[in-house]
């Protein structure tokens, strides 16, 4: 008579994330503070981690099949929706988080391959995605049901491929989208469950916008651009105001940026240095220091946030890193 396994019979145990090591830092505005200024949000893998800054302590949203992709947290910090890269062929999942309970609200899917950037509208109303390079659409959906209201190409077919899309600061109802020679802004029309969106005029001159910053009082909109340059464009006529810096462009170009309430601008280049300039200035005012490390980042920084207290600014990069920066006297 043959022994049978001890495991035999029983049922597999499962194993549980209890703490992650390691950061993702090519994910553009893939580390994000929570408004309550008590936590980070960022990627990792197929996961994301929800991080107590004071603490350190963990705790983790699993739901993703594949690389979570792009992320955004809502204004008010009550939900948080990220997407996935897939594969050929397959639809890539969004998923919208409640924040507070830690909670799969709904998971939704309509691009194809992969989501490349998400955005809430300014009250949590609606939620608008991009597709990748194989999708190349836009959709905007209900919150909370998570229910796709209208959906439309991104960007025209003589232009190229769309980078990024962000939210107005005050309208439910208004986005822009922005990338290889196109830059546009969407308006809903919700009753009619369609968009319409605007091309930029921007005349003879022809970017690649990697970046999208809106003013508090939703009058400009900043576009960062591969060729180190920022393109201000007026909201309400739709045409640009300035381009700058005209003597000294930011070296590998500009790919994140940050709006003041003096009205400075930091940026995050592509050489990995943070520097701040005077909104329509001709040059760079500053460089930033870095806190206890020996040298800046050596690949693209993709997002830039200010620390709580608002002494330091917080960068990430594709290289992996995350740096502290001395903020000094910017106000």
């Amino acid at each position: 008579m043959t022994s049978r396994p001890e495991t035999q019979g029983k049922i597999p145990c499962t194993l549980e994330l209890e703490s992650a090591l390691g950061f993702n830092g090519s994910i553009p505005a893939g580390l994000i503070v929570h408004p309550d200024n008590q936590h980070l949000i960022y990627p990792l893998g197929c996961t994301l981690v929800i991080e107590n800054i004071a603490t350190g302590k963990q705790q983790f949203l699993s739901g993703h099949t594949s690389l979570v992709s792009c992320l955004t947290v809502s204004k008010s910090g009550r939900y948080i929706a990220s997407g996935q890269e897939g594969y050929m062929g397959f639809k890539a999942d969004i998923i919208l988080w409640d924040y507070e309970k830690r909670t799969l609200i709904k998971r939704m899917a309509i691009h194809q391959v992969k989501v490349e950037r998400v955005a809430f509208s300014p009250t949590d109303k609606y939620l608008v995605s991009l597709g990748g390079q194989d999708d190349g659409t836009v959709v905007v959906w209900e919150i909370p049901s998570g229910e796709p209201i209208c959906g439309s190409q991104a960007q025209p077919p003589s232009a190229g491929v769309t980078h990024c899309i962000t939210f107005s600061s005050t309208k439910d109802e208004l986005f822009f989208s922005a990338g290889s020679n196109c830059l546009r802004v969407w308006e809903l029309d919700r009753a009619n469950r369609k968009i319409w969106p605007t091309d930029v005029r921007t005349g003879q001159i022809k970017r690649v916008v990697k970046c999208l910053e809106v003013d508090a009082e939703d009058g400009f909109l900043y576009c960062g651009t591969t060729s180190g340059d920022i393109m201000k464009i007026n909201i309400n006529s739709k045409n640009m105001a300035s381009i700058f810096p005209e003597k000294e462009r930011i070296s590998l170009g500009v790919a994140c940026l940050k709006r003041l309430s003096s009205g400075d601008l930091v940026l995050g280049t592509g050489e990995g240095a943070i520097v701040v300039m005077k909104d329509g200035g001709k040059k760079p005012l500053k460089r930033l220091e870095v806190v206890a490390v020996g040298q800046g980042h050596s690949a693209e920084i993709n997002r830039v946030r200010f620390c709580p207290r608002g002494r330091h600014i917080v960068s990430v990069s594709a290289d992996g890193g995350v740096i502290r920066w001395k903020v000094g006297d910017l106000q």
